[in-house]
C-alpha cells in the first residue's frame, strides 16, 4: 500500500490535513450541490498534498509550518489554482 501511495506521490499526512481544510471549507460555505462540494475537497485535497511542498519550497518555509500550509491550501480549494493560473496569465 505504501508502495503504490509513494508512486502517485501522495503524503498520507498532507492529505488528511488538506481533507479536513477543505472540509471546513465545504461545510462553513455550503455548495450549492452535492458534486461541487466533493469537487472542493477533492481539489483541496489535492492541492495540499502536491502544493504544499511546491509552496514551501519556493518560499523557503521551515518545515514546521508545511501542516498549516496543507490545511490552507486544503481549506482555499479550487481558489488557489486561480490565484495561480492568474499569476501566469500575466
Amino acid at each position: 500500500m505504501i508502495e503504490i501511495l509513494e508512486k502517485l506521490a501522495l503524503n498520507m499526512s498532507l492529505l488528511i490535513v488538506g481533507f479536513m481544510g477543505s472540509l471546513v471549507y465545504t461545510l462553513t460555505n455550503k455548495p450549492r450541490s452535492y458534486t461541487r462540494g466533493f469537487v472542493i475537497v477533492l481539489a483541496g485535497t489535492l492541492s495540499a498534498n502536491y502544493l504544499t511542498p511546491l509552496i514551501m519550497q519556493l518560499m523557503s518555509i521551515s518545515m514546521d509550518a508545511q501542516y498549516g500550509i496543507a490545511f490552507f491550501l486544503g481549506y482555499s480549494g479550487l481558489k488557489i489554482f486561480e490565484i495561480i493560473l492568474d499569476k501566469f496569465k500575466k
